[in-house]
């Protein structure tokens, strides 16, 4: 029941899910058109300027913030340097508190949507994202546990 009510609402948020046949443990999730008052997913090129962030076993990411301008896109480049699996997402609290939920529904997501991207140890990603308006939004890392051990950091758009 959780599981089919998970999905409705992932249906209504505009997501697509993936459940392998393997049982259900490996699973993917794909936004049709990630839109997020944090932004857009970016055109590459009008990237005007590279973000190298860390995700850390820590629960940490280096930088734990960064600083962007209203309409600009950037590429953010995430590499786990840890030794287990971490996540980087940009969005809203309110975005993350939802994403968490999902998670702990189902902990084996994998990300590639846009706006969030799973890494393995040693794996670094990127994304391309157009920060639309002014305001404070969250990179967050929302594997069960990850977010509230401290894994998330301030994204303010000027």
């Amino acid at each position: 029941m959780l599981l089919k009510n998970w999905m409705f609402g992932a249906l209504l948020m505009g997501v697509s899910v993936t459940v392998a046949a393997s049982g259900g443990h490996d699973h993917s999730h794909h936004h049709e058109s990630k839109v997020s008052p944090a932004g857009t997913p970016g055109d590459a090129a009008k990237v005007s300027r590279t973000i190298e962030i860390k995700a850390t076993d820590a629960m940490k990411f280096e930088p734990g913030a960064i600083d962007v301008k209203a309409g600009e896109t950037v590429k953010l480049v995430i590499t786990n340097v840890g030794q287990v699996r971490h996540e980087f997402s940009v969005g809203t609290q309110q975005e993350h508190k939802a994403h968490g939920e999902m998670m702990r529904a189902m902990p084996d997501m994998k990300h590639d949507d846009g706006a969030s991207v799973s890494l393995e140890p040693g794996e670094s990603r990127e994304i391309i994202w157009t920060f639309a308006s002014a305001g404070t939004f969250e990179m967050a890392c929302n594997i069960p546990g990850h977010y509230e051990a401290g894994m998330h950091g301030d994204v303010t758009v000027k």
